[in-house]
This record gives structure tokens, C-alpha cells and sequence, in this order.
């Protein structure tokens, strides 16, 4: 969808936001279960994996075996939830639902347990987390202190060069 971010594979979805304006361009992707790409890619254990598909997290969970694959911790981004049928299979596999932030759903394998007080308490101050680029809020404060403590300096070094100027005596005589 033009110059939303905004794509999906859901024909639905699609129709929807062409509703509300947005411009669908239908295009041919190559797509692949999770199977085939843990397969191919992973060694090892996976810590996390995140699910943001608009609506299509059933397809995508359909072709990932959580019991050969058990990531520690699935993240879905499910603002709508407008399909919570897909949660039963991830429930069925031992994971827990163990917190949502407003748009994510996170949920944590059985074999995880030990991690789950992590989740008690939302992201706080003390957490020291930096808020994703482009929030409207994520822009680094302490550059902007900086210039502001630069500019600060410069206007001061400018008044002293001024009463400097005014303290010369043919200044005095010029301007009074």
C-alpha cells in the first residue's frame, strides 16, 4: 500500500484499507513456512520470534512445528486480534500468554517458566530502553542538551565581547 508502510497477503485487508484510501498494488511475492526457513537458517536454540503478518498469524503458525522449533518467547502483533482462533495451537503447544503492551501479545514456552516474572511489570524508566526510531518521542535527548549548552556558551562569549567592546574608551567617545 503506497506510502503507508502497509502491505499483507490478506485480500480482505486489502479491501479494507483501500476503503479508508489507501492504495493496494497487488504484486507476486515468494513466500515459505517457518519450517523451511528454521530449517535452512537455524543452528542452535531461538530466543524470539516475531509474528507481525496483519491477520495472518493462524497461516504463519500453521507451518512452523512448535514442537521441533520452540522459540523461548513469541511476540504477535495483534492490535484487532480479529482472528484469535490462531491462539489455540499456540496455547496447545505450551506456550503462555504472559503479557500485552497495547499491541503485541507475548508468549513464553513452558520450558521457560523462570522468565516469566520479567513480564510482571511493564517497560519502566529504570529499564533503560530506547523507543523504536521514528516515535515521535525516540529522538536522543543529550544531543540536543549539547547544542543547546553550546549555543548557551556562544551567546554568553558574545555579551562579554560586547561589554569588552563597550569598556574601550574610543567606543565610549563614538557612541556614548
Amino acid at each position: 500500500m503506497a506510502a503507508s508502510g502497509l502491505s499483507t497477503l490478506d485480500p480482505e485487508l486489502a479491501r479494507q484499507r483501500q476503503a479508508e484510501g489507501c492504495t493496494a498494488t497487488p504484486r507476486e511475492v515468494k513466500v515459505s513456512t517457518l519450517d523451511a526457513i528454521c530449517a535452512a537458517h537455524v543452528e542452535g536454540p531461538i530466543h524470539f520470534l516475531k509474528i507481525d503478518v496483519e491477520g495472518l498469524e493462524g497461516a504463519v503458525l500453521r507451518g512452523l512445528d512448535l514442537n521441533r522449533w520452540r522459540p523461548w518467547l513469541i511476540l504477535a502483533e495483534t492490535p484487532f486480534d480479529h482472528d484469535p482462533e490462531w491462539k489455540a495451537p499456540l496455547l496447545a503447544a505450551g506456550y503462555r500468554f504472559v503479557h500485552f503492551d497495547g499491541l503485541n501479545g507475548y508468549y513464553l514456552a513452558e520450558e521457560q517458566a523462570r522468565l516469566e516474572g520479567a513480564f510482571a511489570l511493564p517497560p519502566n524508566l529504570l529499564d533503560d530502553f530506547q523507543l523504536c526510531h521514528g516515535h515521535a518521542m525516540s529522538h536522543p535527548v543529550a544531543p540536543l542538551e549539547q547544542a543547546l549548552e553550546q549555543a548557551l556558551q556562544r551567546a554568553e562569549d558574545a555579551e562579554r565581547a560586547l561589554r569588552d567592546w563597550r569598556a574601550l574608551p574610543w567606543y565610549r567617545r563614538l557612541f556614548g
